[in-house]
């Protein structure tokens, strides 16, 4: 399985909300599950399925500091895979 992190269309501002995309495909069988991990291991939550592969989860209410996000797509055999890291700084 694999899984990716898209990159997002806008740029993140301190109190906005950033929804995060992940492509997770498989092959072999099919998806169970997306989770959403940051800044080295913290639980943010499970994605919800959008289609086309895609699954989505909502940052709310952003700060100013660093985010490294992770995302972990389980398969259907139980399998997982983890995506890079996706990095991003809330300045403003």
């Amino acid at each position: 399985i694999k899984v990716e992190i898209l990159k997002p269309k806008t740029e993140p501002t301190a109190g906005s909300d950033l929804i995060l995309t992940a492509v997770a495909t498989n092959p072999s069988g099919s998806i169970k599950k997306v989770d959403f991990f940051y800044n080295g291991g913290f639980f943010l939550g499970e994605a919800t399925a959008v289609g086309n592969n895609r699954y989505t989860i909502k940052l709310p209410k952003l700060v100013k500091t660093n985010y490294w996000i992770q995302a972990f797509a389980t398969d259907d055999a139980g399998l997982i895979s983890q995506s890079a890291t996706f990095s991003f700084s809330v300045i403003r």
